[in-house]
């Protein structure tokens, strides 16, 4: 679970009020954390239905070479901190370099500028990470 943990914990702590958001602070974060073809994918649900399941399912899967950008928009606007919130976690071993770090209930918290604090408390993630 280490590397995962390293990921959310390295991502919550980046201010853009108190650090530089650039493209090249967020391709050398990826490149720590990711490997070539790897990605990060969001599985986001919207409510349960009458038995409880989540329902309104997206999915979201965001690629190394996009992810760079993704960071980097993400907090070019009106956003000051992305927290990322873990319960139910696993990470397995594909091989030598590969490692598959997925956490099936998960929370976002995201942090304006203005003081607002908005919370995604329902998606699950799966990430490709790199040997470290």
């Amino acid at each position: 679970m280490g590397r995962l943990f390293r990921f959310t914990e390295r991502l919550g702590s980046f201010k853009s009020d108190q650090q530089q958001n650039t493209i090249e602070t967020w391709r050398a974060f990826v490149e720590e954390n990711f490997v070539d073809d790897g990605s990060l994918q969001l599985n986001l649900h919207a409510g349960q239905n009458s038995a409880g399941m989540p329902q309104n399912r997206k999915m979201f899967e965001i690629t190394t070479a996009s992810m760079p950008r993704y960071f980097w928009m993400q907090f070019d606007g009106i956003i000051e901190q992305i927290q990322v919130i873990l319960t139910s976690t696993s990470e397995s071993r594909v091989n030598e370099h590969y490692h598959i770090a997925r956490s099936d209930k998960a929370r976002m918290v995201y942090w304006f500028k203005d003081g607002t604090q908005v919370s995604n408390d329902d998606f699950t993630g799966l990430a490709k990470l790199t040997e470290m």
